[in-house]
């Protein structure tokens, strides 16, 4: 299992993992994916181990969490408990802080003496959506890595730089799609474009190819039911809501689609 992050790869793949990490920014799904993937390199070493990973049951882990929205510092004395000690099964030990800048001040002073002490075999990984509230000190020990989201303009600008280069041809509507379900993330945008590629090779692509790919409600699907909702046409609605039904279509994830859906027509 390897981040997402070319650095971290770098890392991990010549065995140079840093003690102090702080992963930061607006993307947090491949923050914590990053995050999962350097607990796995420093801890799970065979079956057992990875088994325990899955199992989210390893003994040379912890997880510190805010609880009402803070980090207190009796989170942080569990930290000093829990290095005191060497590794259990694995090599090293993790500790892994979600949330770190919801550390209440006497939190965050206890912990800079556990950077500013580090054992060889301890491994710190904080993540936060908001690094400006994270003390200076803090941020200064750590390898700092920004997981921001890129606009839609700017994905459109490169995923169009990608389907150029390959000799394809892919509609705004398509790219608009593309940046709504990778959240803001050039790999998983690149991903979905890969996908496409693949399933419509020497065919046009198209929104509708698009929504097949990712399983997602067709907007047609979507504009259909609005207008009849703002029609009153009730018998019309019934029938559309049998068609889902023999279409096997997950009728709450089409209400959530078609929440999205009127929420930008409104936007």
């Amino acid at each position: 299992m390897l981040p997402k992050n070319k650095t971290l790869i770098n890392q991990v793949k010549n065995n140079k993992i840093s003690n102090q990490y702080l992963l930061y920014g607006e993307n947090l799904n491949e923050i914590n994916y990053d995050a999962k993937a350097l607990i796995y390199n420093l801890l799970v070493s065979n079956s057992n181990l990875k088994l325990k990973f899955e199992r989210e049951k390893l003994s040379d882990l912890l997880v510190i969490e805010p609880e009402k929205n803070s980090i207190t510092i009796d989170k942080i004395r569990d930290i000093a408990k829990f290095v005191s000690t060497k590794p259990f099964e694995s090599k090293n030990k993790v500790v892994l802080i979600k949330q770190a800048d919801l550390m209440r001040t006497e939190a965050s002073n206890a912990l800079l003496k556990n950077l500013e002490e580090p054992k060889s075999f301890v491994y710190f990984i904080l993540l936060t959506d908001n690094k400006n509230k994270l003390l200076k000190t803090i941020i200064s020990r750590c390898q700092r890595y920004d997981f921001k989201t890129l606009s839609p303009a700017e994905m459109k600008e490169k995923l169009g730089e990608i389907s150029e280069n390959e000799g394809v041809s892919v509609p705004d509507d398509v790219l608009d799609l593309i940046y709504e379900n990778s959240g803001g993330s050039m790999r998983d945008a690149t991903s979905i474009l890969e996908r496409l590629m693949i399933t419509c090779l020497d065919e046009e692509i198209t929104l509708e190819k698009c929504e097949k790919v990712l399983g997602v409600t067709p907007v047609k699907k979507m504009k259909d039911f609005l207008d009849n909702v703002t029609e009153k046409k009730y018998k019309e609605l019934v029938k559309m809501l049998d068609e889902f039904w023999s279409e096997s279509l997950e009728i709450e994830l089409f209400f959530k689609d078609f929440a999205k859906y009127c929420k930008t027509l409104m936007s």
